[in-house]
């Protein structure tokens, strides 16, 4: 059952990416900055800017509070049954500049359950309103897979939204013995709270966004064993 996970995860991932690799065209791609912007702390004091697109107040760095995942490598969330915690390459520096990147990674229960008071994490409608802000056409929201538009601007930073989506990968138990950090770098995985069930097994709707392709996954990710990075967002005020 678990390979099944697996496969069925990357053959919506890689088909996804197959059609949608060489989309480049920004002719339609609109202009959008901040109506408002702001700070916002987590429960452990964290503070993190925030912008305002349309009618939502979105954060622009992901969650890091808890334990970072390099000083916590035999947490149960990521061990299996085999007792094997979570294998990381590289050097401690190298570590702490992931964390310094791209923050720390949940499941999706911790990422419901982290929001700071008066904020939420995202809906799946909550990033259509933001996908059909950054250029995602009207008729492809609710498709799933790769959808042409928006990452572009969602990976602006210090200029246009502002909204700094990078490409942290996930932590994720892929081979029974390899639970690892995947992708970083490479891609960008962001929960949301639109819960389903795949097989009758707990799933969410989930992003992916790719440096080389101006487009955004819309897919379904099992919450058993994927560790993904978390963004915050609120209605306006």
């Amino acid at each position: 059952m678990k390979m099944f996970k697996y496969i069925y995860l990357w053959a919506v991932v890689l088909a996804g990416a197959l059609t949608f690799i060489a989309c480049s065209d920004d002719d339609d791609q609109p202009s959008v900055s901040p109506t408002s912007t702001g700070t916002v702390l987590d429960k452990d004091g964290n503070e993190y800017k925030w912008v305002r697109i349309g009618n939502l107040d979105w954060m622009t760095e992901n969650l890091r509070c808890d334990d970072p995942f390099y000083e916590d490598v035999y947490n149960p969330k990521w061990t299996n049954e085999f007792g094997y915690g979570l294998r990381l390459t590289g050097t401690v520096e190298d570590w702490k500049q992931w964390y310094a990147d791209f923050g720390n990674y949940y499941t999706w229960e911790e990422a419901v359950s982290n929001a700071p008071e008066g904020w939420r994490l995202p809906t799946d409608d909550d990033f259509k309103a933001l996908e059909r802000a950054l250029g995602i056409k009207q008729t492809d929201l609710d498709k799933e897979g790769w959808r042409k538009g928006a990452s572009r601007l969602m990976m602006q930073k210090g200029e246009g939204t502002c909204l700094n989506f990078v490409f942290g990968g996930e932590i994720c138990n892929y081979s029974y013995s390899l639970i690892g950090l995947y992708h970083q770098y490479d891609y960008g995985y962001y929960w949301t709270a639109t819960d389903v069930e795949v097989n009758k097994e707990p799933a969410a709707y989930a992003r992916m966004i790719t440096p080389g392709t101006n487009a955004v996954n819309r897919l379904v990710v099992l919450q058993e064993q994927h560790c993904l990075s978390v963004r915050y967002v609120r209605d306006a005020k």
